[in-house]
């Protein structure tokens, strides 16, 4: 049960559970939402909803046990408007419910019911009756006196109106508050934390024969999702049920559990605050199957308690006619504004929330309000400027791209089969797929029982555990017991002693838990008839890759490549093949292949593949597939840091089947290597003894198959240049050249020829020598595959320039052109349509708003008849700038039009355009008064990153075309500079009077100092108002 706080036209899912949800009609606030799960051992039924406040459940454990009658409540807080609107007393509601479900069963009462009862008591005190009046009236009347079973404790000792209230409804009903009752929760925990302090406010209500009942209830630790701890606990019944189970009806349900890294610090303080329960039923003495499976099974539940509220959840359901899998959504995706901030503040809240959950001291509570307050206003403001930058970007799409703007709203259909294989079918062919190829009579069971090995029989200890937990992989899928390797990442120093105990538990008895023999498999569809079940595939095939260096030989970093000759080894298991004994006739392409590619393979000289079988020590069967290649490879080989710069040279392996069929990994039997020693191009590098492999996913981006990820898997050697030589052959001489400079002052002045026919000879040696070195080095040509758009602007007319807004005024022509080969001397111009074209989708990144904005095409030939692509905007709208005033009043300011592109880098250059010149228009600058304009266009080419959007990790071309204006400082240095250097000079004048009469000294300089502070603040108040010192006030 949960406080909902959503609209009344939302919905809210949580996979294997229904939902009862209770909105509040009036807004957000309040409401309540309650999830179950009706089993064959437990019946759920709505009874009454009183306000939307107050829920009454009947709960049916079986036919021969009493019912149970739930109230799940939240009581709005005092003042609230809820009251103002509803003319009810809630608590009045509630003990009037209470009184007729008592009847009828056992009740319990448990919510939120803002009531802060103290350590007052819940039962009527001294409540006892003579025996004599008792024997008189006992005829006539019932009368059961309150008795105090146990003594409730509370950390909470304030009392409100509302507890007082609770306390009275206890006493009416002869329910008990159970918080601060109970072993787990002897001190009665405070439940709430909000910024204007801490309190209990979450109470359950049951009567004190019930309390046996109760096997568990504790006060759980506060999180980053609510204010209030969740309250925990559970009920034990008996049950007596004659269930029948239908095999042939039955569906498979397969939990998918994901892990979220935000909740790593919450998992691992509640694990170790929980390590004694976990330890609870783990004696160490079982032997039977019955106490080895309890024992697993007590901690795998335990645990899953614990951690499942802290992960992922959700349930595909599988039966004879449908698959239902649900989406998984990633962080980012969710919260593209989410930066690096966030993350920093994000993680300094959680860390005084999990310190304030181990000890609620004062100092703690309020860092960890301090905390939470900044990491909300940060999180608040960073959404408001993402969603505004969205709206901006909605709205210039809308206008713009009709078609994107469409795309980014239109929901995709989930594709789903629609098969009609019953469970049976399914369960045969994953039989066949896992079943051995040989007859198991055929094993030599004597061999195996007589097998000894002592290796086995010494105990694991705890450092074997936490070796082999660092070596899980997370992101993996689990068992229908939930427990996902990161549980035991993140909790490996308080669960590997638990574990330890529990494998040599397991160890000792010889008994293997059914618990760890169970799986879950996904049937996955491939192609072909749906209803065939083989056209389906049960898991993901892994393929293990090796390679060994044999020569490397040159390296081009122009060309962007290097030779070598290389040997690959792929392995992957054959099942089928086990044990097998016809190994001359076998033809291994008749089997599975991952159908491996050598993608960055330019050209070969050599290549030779070919495979063999090979069994492990378990006669496990390997096909092995060989290839020698000798070519060119292709690689980003950078040259910004030469002559000092290191390449790494990758040979690239990829496949034909996506990452949802084949995994590519590292072979870790079969170790990668490198020869050293027959590297040929040994004179210009220096080659590492090292092979390094990488996983990715990669994309065909020019294919059919663009949008399915295939694996990938870069293996490669590292390469770092001999820069010696040109550190002693240009570095040194050119050093040695440029201190020559200074001998020139050797010459006499007198001689001054000398001096010139000197530094030109020098000057000249350098200049020839740089042409030399310049001649001798790679000639790097960047950018030479982007397509190239050249701009141009021309400033019709500055406005005003508000250096407090940081935004300018201006009227802008803005031309963009680029090549449009396939218009090349074009004949039919009347019927052409440009937007069919190619378009570089430029933004003006900097504009705020606009009063007229218009934009056409065009299309151009220059002399040899190439076709140009003209795009004009004219614009007439404020623009931001950053405009510091830290140099005021002689600050100059650069006006700038940002255009950018929705285009990368990597696909895009934005130039200035070398044909037709920029210009401003500085007759028609209207704020001419303040600021004085420079006849002058400058375009400077950038990057930019947008920041709060799903594309942040790109990088765009950016070009800032933009102009100067300098403040007119005239006013300034006139009537504020002059006169305040006159007033400081005329301190002097104090000098002058006699110093005998020291009172004319004190009035005359307390009359200059006042009159310096008076001028200085009338000057102040008319200065922009900024948050640092100017030049001018400084």
């Amino acid at each position: 049960m949960s406080e909902c706080w959503i609209n009344s036209d939302e919905h809210i899912e949580l996979p294997g559970y229904e939902a009862l949800i209770f909105p509040r009609k009036t807004g957000k606030g309040g409401g309540i939402v309650i999830f179950y799960k009706n089993t064959q051992f437990l019946k759920v039924k709505l009874l009454e909803n009183i306000s939307d406040s107050i829920i009454w459940l009947k709960l049916t454990t079986g036919e021969h046990n009493k019912d149970q009658y739930f109230a799940f409540c939240y009581i709005a807080p005092e003042g609230s408007v809820f009251y103002n609107k509803n003319d009810l007393d809630l608590f009045q509601c509630l003990e009037d419910s209470c009184s007729s479900y008592k009847t009828l069963g056992d009740v319990f009462v448990a919510g939120d019911f803002n009531a802060r009862c103290g350590n007052r008591e819940d039962y009527i005190s001294q409540d006892f009756i003579d025996n004599e009046l008792a024997n008189h009236i006992r005829p006539l009347i019932h009368y059961s006196s309150d008795n105090e079973a146990i003594k409730r404790k509370s950390t909470d000792n304030i009392v409100n109106q509302f507890g007082r209230k609770l306390i009275n409804l206890c006493k009416t009903t002869s329910l008990r508050i159970v918080n601060g009752r109970i072993k787990d929760d002897e001190n009665g925990s405070i439940t709430f934390c909000g910024p204007n302090g801490v309190s209990l406010i979450d109470y359950l209500l049951c009567e004190p024969k019930n309390f046996n009942l109760i096997k568990e209830f504790s006060s759980g630790i506060f999180n980053i999702f609510s204010d209030h701890a969740p309250i925990t606990f559970a009920l034990s019944v008996d049950r007596i049920l004659n269930v029948t189970l239908n095999n042939s009806s039955m569906r498979c349900p397969c939990t998918n559990v994901t892990w979220n890294d935000e909740n790593d610090m919450y998992v691992k303080d509640i694990v170790a605050n929980n390590i004694e329960k976990l330890f609870e039923n783990i004696v160490g003495n079982e032997r039977s199957d019955i106490e080895v499976n309890n024992c697993v099974n007590d901690f795998t539940q335990k645990l899953d308690n614990l951690v499942m509220p802290f992960c992922n959840v959700s349930i595909s359901s599988l039966n004879s006619d449908q698959t239902t899998r649900n989406p998984k959504r990633s962080n980012s995706e969710q919260k593209p504004w989410f930066n690096k901030t966030c993350k920093v503040k994000l993680k300094e809240y959680k860390t005084a929330l999990c310190n304030f959950n181990k000890e609620k001291s004062r100092e703690n509570y309020s860092a960890f309000m301090r905390k939470k307050s900044d990491y909300k206003k940060y999180a608040v403001k960073q959404k408001r400027m993402f969603e505004r930058y969205e709206g901006n970007r909605m709205d210039y799409m809308r206008k713009t791209n009709p078609r994107q703007f469409y795309k980014y709203f239109s929901r995709r259909k989930s594709k789903g089969t629609n098969s009609n294989i019953t469970h049976e079918e399914f369960m045969k062919h994953f039989e066949n797929l896992t079943s051995l190829s040989y007859d198991e009579s055929e094993i030599d069971i004597n061999f195996i029982q007589d097998a000894i090995y002592s290796q086995l029989d010494i105990p694991i200890t705890v450092k074997e555990i936490i070796e082999a937990i660092k070596k899980l992989n997370k992101n993996k899928s689990c068992a229908e017991d939930h427990m996902i390797n990161e549980i035991f990442i993140t909790c490996k120093d308080d669960l590997s002693p638990i574990l330890c105990k529990l494998f040599n538990i397991v160890l000792d008895s010889g008994i293997f838990p059914e618990a760890w023999s169970k799986g879950c498999i996904s049937p996955i569809y491939k192609k072909g008839n749906e209803n065939d079940p083989n056209n389906y595939r049960g898991i993901t095939k892994r393929v293990q890759l090796k390679i060994i260096f044999l020569k490397i030989g040159e390296i081009n970093t122009i060309g962007e490549q290097f030779h070598a000759d290389v040997y690959i080894q792929a392995r992957w298991r054959e099942p089928k093949l086990d044990n097998c004994q016809h190994l001359t006739d076998l033809n291994l392409s008749e089997y599975w292949n991952p159908l491996l590619i050598i993608q960055n393979l330019v050209d070969h000289t050599k290549r030779k593949k070919w495979q063999e079988l090979s069994f492990n020590s378990r006669g496990h069967a390997f096909i092995v597939e060989c290839r020698r290649i000798k070519g060119h490879f292709s690689e980003t080989l950078e040259l910004a840091e030469f002559p000092f710069d290191h390449q790494s040279l990758n040979v690239v392996v990829t496949s034909e089947l996506s990452q949802e069929k084949l995994q590519i990994v590292e072979d870790d039997e079969d170790i990668s290597s490198i020869n050293v020693s027959c590297f040929v191009d040994e004179q210009e590098w220096s080659l590492f003894d090292l092979v390094e492999c990488i996983s990715t996913v990669t994309t065909k981006q020019f294919s059919p198959k663009r949008n399915i990820r295939f694996p990938c898997l870069q293996l490669g050697c590292y390469a770092a240049r001999r820069s010696g030589f040109f550190v002693w052959n240009v570095i040194l001489i050119m050093a040695f050249i440029s201190t020559s400079c200074f001998t020139t002052f050797a010459v006499k002045p007198s001689l001054p020829q000398n001096r010139l026919q000197l530094s030109i000879t020098l000057m000249l040696t350098t200049k020839v020598f740089k042409l030399i070195v310049i001649n001798n080095l790679p000639k790097i040509s960047y950018n030479t595959r982007l397509k190239r758009v050249q701009l141009k602007i021309i400033f019709l007319k500055i406005g005003e320039i508000n250096t407090i807004g940081e935004q300018f005024h201006a009227d802008v022509y803005i031309q963009a052109r680029w090549r449009e080969p396939k218009l090349d001397n074009c004949q039919h111009l009347t019927d052409l349509n440009l937007s069919e074209y190619w378009n570089p989708l430029l933004i003006i990144q900097n504009l705020v708003d606009h009063t007229k904005r218009k934009k056409w095409q065009e299309l151009s030939f220059n002399s040899r008849g190439h076709a140009f692509i003209v795009e004009c905007r004219r614009i007439k709208g404020h623009f931001s700038e950053t405009l510091e005033l830290a140099e005021f009043p002689f600050d100059h300011q650069s006006l700038n039009v940002v255009v950018t592109s929705e285009l990368s880098q990597e696909k895009l250059q934005i130039v200035e355009d070398d044909e037709d010149i920029s210009s401003i228009n500085v007759s028609c600058f209207v704020d001419e008064q303040e600021w004085s304009l420079f006849d002058l266009v400058e375009c400077i080419s950038t990057v930019t990153t947008k920041q709060f959007s799903p594309k942040r990790n790109i990088r765009f071309p950016c070009l800032q075309l933009g102009c100067y204006a300098a403040r007119r400082s005239g006013f300034f240095v006139w009537n504020v500079i002059l006169i305040m250097a006159f007033i400081s000079t005329s301190c002097f004048t104090t000098f002058a009077v006699k110093p005998s009469l020291p009172q004319n000294r004190l009035q005359l300089s307390i009359t200059l100092m006042l009159t310096t502070k008076v001028f200085k603040l009338i000057v102040i108040n008319n200065l922009p108002k900024i948050s640092y010192n100017t030049r001018l006030v400084s």
